[in-house]
């Protein structure tokens, strides 16, 4: 690794080093290909949100975890209720 002004990493790619400024590693902006449908969406998103279209990309990654997360617990309360309850729900179904 190397450490001179503003530099903390070097990586060697087909034998030719490459220095990684220090900045790159902390909030660098990424860039994201959208089709022109996709772009549309954003666009009306963000205009009818009143935020940024980089506001609306970001609201939407957190809602999304948050969905998943939501939905881990509940098919863990599903697998938890079957494993205590799995016979009397069969039973009561067959009845």
């Amino acid at each position: 690794m190397l450490r001179t002004a503003g530099v903390t990493a070097a990586l060697v790619v087909a034998g030719k080093q490459w220095v990684v400024p220090h900045w790159y590693h902390w909030g660098m902006a990424m860039n994201l290909r959208l089709s022109e449908a996709e772009q549309d969406l954003l666009d009306r998103l963000a205009r009818r949100s009143g935020l940024s279209k980089n506001d609306v990309l970001r609201q939407a990654l957190v809602e999304k975890a948050a969905r998943e997360g939501h939905r881990a617990q509940v098919e863990r309360s599903l697998h938890w209720a079957l494993d205590r309850y799995g016979d009397v729900v069969r039973r009561l179904g067959e009845a």
